[in-house]
């Protein structure tokens, strides 16, 4: 997982208002990552077989008022096992689109019949055109994250709220 996701963090960072880092958590090479703990000001991927759930990955965040405080993200290995999803193109759909969850967006088309819109937030039967964010994915980040406020899980010395 760790292309798919460090190509979903580097695609999420071309933002002007963002500035995503991926830091390893200790032990995450251990095989019960299932149980997928959130981190205080982190957000957490995990990947395990997570049986027939009908999702391919899926995003909770935790919220204090209207900041997320922390976030889990579970990519099923179940489905990526199986030769259909067991792609690079699924696996960086999944990722660009659970972290574009994480960010605050939502599905632009909920429709899996209508053409591929060319984002990762499109609900989609074959991820080929749907592999990053699109110029209106990153439009809505700048209308989220472009004002400055007192949380901020920034790294002091940096300008909260923009990319530095």
């Amino acid at each position: 997982w760790s292309s798919p996701i460090e190509g979903a963090v580097s695609d999420w960072s071309l933002s002007d208002v963002l500035n995503i880092e991926i830091a390893k958590k200790r032990g995450a090479n251990k095989k019960n990552t299932a149980d997928c703990q959130p981190i205080e000001g982190r957000v957490v991927i995990c990947n395990s077989e997570y049986g027939d759930t009908n999702w391919l990955g899926i995003t909770q965040v935790w919220l204090d008022g209207d900041h997320i405080t922390k976030a889990t993200i579970k990519l099923n290995d179940t489905y990526f096992n199986q030769a259909r999803f067991n792609t690079s193109e699924w696996r960086n759909y999944v990722t660009c689109h659970e972290i574009g969850h994480i960010l605050g967006l939502d599905h632009v088309d909920e429709d899996y019949n209508n053409a591929p819109l060319g984002t990762c937030l499109d609900l989609v039967t074959d991820p080929e055109l749907s592999q990053h964010p699109d110029k209106a994915d990153y439009d809505s980040l700048e209308l989220i994250y472009s004002h400055v406020d007192e949380t901020s899980s920034e790294t002091p010395g940096r300008k909260k709220g923009k990319k530095k």
